[in-house]
C-alpha cells in the first residue's frame, strides 16, 4: 500500500544501495554477495536497494507471511509446543553461500479446524511457529558453533540437518562441539521447489507463524522463483526441512 502510493502521497520511500556504502565494507564480503547474488531479484533487493513486491513464480507472498505473523506483545505467548528443532541446510565454503539455521516448534494441540457455511472444509491440524533463525555465512568452523547455540538456546529436541553436502562431514563438525545433540539426517532426493510446496501450503491454510520477524528469511521465501534465480536460498531450505520433520504428514 505504501509503495503503491495508497497512503495519499504522505510516505516518502528513500532507497540505498550496498555500493554507496563501498568504502566501508570489506572487499572480501562484497564480491562474496555479488557472487551470490548479482542478476536475481534478491540481489536487486539486497544489493541496490529495490523495493520487491509479491514475485510472481515465488511460492511465498509477503502479504500471506505477515497475515498469519505472531507477535507477543500483540498476541500473547506463543502456546505450548509439543516438539522444537532446529533445521540445518550446510555451507561448505568461504564463498556466498550461507549455512541456514532456523529454529521452529510445533504446537502442542490441534486448532478447530477450518468451517465454512456450517461444514467442516478442514480436519483440526497442528500449527508451527519460527521461532529464530541463527543462519551464518562461511565454513563449518562458523556455522557449526551457531548450530550449536540454536540448538541449547531453544531446548531444542533435535537438529534436523540436510546432508547431500557430506553426510560424515555434517554429523562429524556437530557432534565434535556436542556429542550428545541428536542430529536427523536428510537428503535431498527432489528439487527445490518440490520440496518447498508443501510448506508454502502450511502457510497458505494460516498454520504456519513467524514469532517476530525475520527479513533475510522472509525475502528468500517471497522472492526465490527457481526459473530465474540460480542462487541456493539456504534459510528457506532449512525452514523446509523443519517443517517436514515437525508435519510429515503435510510436508512430505
Amino acid at each position: 500500500a505504501i509503495m503503491a502510493g495508497k497512503l495519499g502521497g504522505k510516505t516518502a520511500i528513500t532507497t540505498g544501495s550496498m555500493f554507496d556504502n563501498a568504502a566501508n565494507l570489506d572487499p572480501t564480503f562484497q564480491q562474496a554477495m555479488l557472487s551470490a547474488y548479482h542478476g536475481t531479484r534478491l540481489g536487486a533487493q539486497e544489493l541496490h536497494g529495490a523495493l520487491l513486491d509479491a514475485v510472481e513464480g515465488a511460492l511465498w507472498d509477503p502479504l500471506m507471511i505477515d497475515a498469519t505473523r505472531w507477535l507477543p506483545g500483540r498476541d500473547g505467548p506463543v502456546p505450548p509446543l509439543q516438539r522444537i528443532v532446529v533445521g540445518v541446510d550446510p555451507s561448505g565454503s568461504d564463498g556466498g553461500d550461507e549455512c541456514g539455521i532456523v529454529v521452529v516448534g510445533l504446537a502442542a494441540e490441534d486448532d478447530g479446524g477450518t468451517w465454512l457455511n456450517g461444514a467442516q472444509v478442514r480436519a483440526p491440524a497442528r500449527h508451527v511457529y519460527v521461532l529464530a533463525d541463527y543462519s551464518v555465512r562461511r565454513r563449518p568452523e562458523v556455522w557449526g558453533p551457531a548450530v550449536v547455540k540454536a540448538y541449547r538456546d531453544w531446548s531444542a529436541n533435535a537438529v534436523i540437518a540436510e546432508t547431500n553436502f557430506g553426510a560424515a562431514l555434517v554429523v562429524d563438525v556437530l557432534h565434535l562441539l556436542d556429542s550428545s545433540m541428536p542430529i536427523k539426517r536428510v537428503t535431498a532426493s527432489r528439487g527445490k521447489i518440490a520440496r518447498a510446496e508443501p510448506a508454502a501450503l502450511v502457510y497458505d491454510q494460516g498454520r504456519a507463524h513467524h514469532v517476530g520477524y525475520y527479513s533475510q528469511l522472509e525475502v528468500q521465501q517471497a522472492t526465490w522463483d527457481p526459473a530465474v534465480d540460480k542462487y541456493s536460498p539456504d534459510r528457506m531450505d532449512a525452514l523446509v526441512w523443519a517443517m517436514a520433520d515437525l508435519l510429515p504428514d503435510s510436508v512430505a
